[in-house]
Parts: C-alpha cells; sequence; structure tokens
C-alpha cells in the first residue's frame, strides 16, 4: 500500500496517506475497517493535526487541503511547488517543504515552481524561502520559537558549516498556478 504518514486521532482511529492508490484513509483499529477519506489525491504525504481539523499534502496536485474535524474539505491551497512533503499550518502562514520530484532528476526544471522550504501566505502566495539547494531533500518541518532558531544558528556557525548553505530568501511574489 506505501503508507507514508499515519496519525492515531483517539484510541480507535487512525488516519494515512497512501502513496499508491493516492488516498486519505481512516482505519478502525477495532474492526479493522478501512474508509476511504479523499481518493482523488495525488501521491499524497503528510497527514497532520491542525486547529479545528487536519491537513494534508497533496504531493503532485500542487496544492494543500485543509480538512475540518469531521474531514470534509474546508479550503484547498494551492502551492506552487513540484513536490510537497510536508506542511504546517500556523495562524497566519502555511510552512510547506517543496522538493523536486522524484525519479525526474534530468526534468527541466518548471519556472512556476520553487523548492526549498516556503513560507506562504494562507492564500498560496510564496513570501519566502529557504533554498537548500539541489543535492538536499527535506522530509519534515516544525515550527520552532525564536530562542530555538537562535540556538540551532550558534551551532550551525560553532561548527564551521558553510552559512550560505540555507538562507531565507525574500522570494517576488510567486501566484500559484491553480
Amino acid at each position: 500500500m506505501h503508507v507514508n504518514s499515519a496519525i492515531l486521532v483517539d484510541d480507535r482511529t487512525v488516519l494515512a496517506t497512501v502513496f499508491r492508490s493516492n488516498e486519505l484513509i481512516r482505519i478502525d483499529r477495532k474492526t479493522n475497517r478501512i474508509e476511504s477519506i479523499l481518493s482523488d489525491l495525488h501521491k499524497p504525504h503528510a497527514i497532520r493535526r491542525r486547529p479545528g481539523g487536519f491537513i494534508v499534502s497533496d504531493t503532485e496536485g500542487k496544492a494543500v487541503i485543509l480538512l475540518d474535524s469531521r474531514m470534509r474539505k474546508e479550503r484547498v491551497i494551492p502551492i506552487p511547488a513540484p513536490w510537497i512533503q510536508d506542511a504546517v499550518l500556523t495562524p497566519d502562514r502555511l510552512m510547506v517543504v517543496s522538493n523536486r520530484r522524484t525519479g525526474t532528476p534530468d526534468a527541466p526544471s518548471d519556472p512556476d515552481t520553487v523548492t526549498g522550504i516556503l513560507e506562504l501566505t494562507l492564500d498560496g502566495l510564496v513570501t519566502k524561502r529557504l533554498d537548500l539547494g539541489d543535492e538536499h531533500r527535506v522530509y519534515m518541518v516544525e515550527p520552532i520559537s525564536a530562542a530555538q532558531a537562535e540556538t540551532l544558528a550558534s551551532a550551525w556557525t560553532e561548527n564551521g558549516l558553510d552559512d550560505a548553505f540555507a538562507k531565507w530568501q525574500h522570494e517576488p511574489v510567486v501566484r500559484p498556478s491553480h
């Protein structure tokens, strides 16, 4: 099945993204019953909780989907990214991990897509990008406090790592393609 993300909702329920069948499924742990919640996804990843519901990455569908607590689509946010690996919603922004598509290292890049860790408005407009370079692939993003960020930045510098490796770039606004 290639389940690539799963979360425990309660004692009885698990939500999981299934890469090969392009679904978000609900699994009843007591009966082993599986129910398809979303079946029109494109290689989904990263089911996560958010206030009032859930968020799922429609990886090659170039969108992040917000679901309410009853698993109904609340909103689809278009993302100008070739491969959405992960997404986290904060009260005022969306953080997305955008990688190159897998299995196509020599494919020409689409000028309307961006990769790296993206900060977007809730309308899907890219405001910042952390470019990690083509040789790196990120799988998850987590919000951290300013103090934690300062600690990581200090550790990075103290260990002699190249500070040009990863820097936030203020992007010209990239309009969603949907």
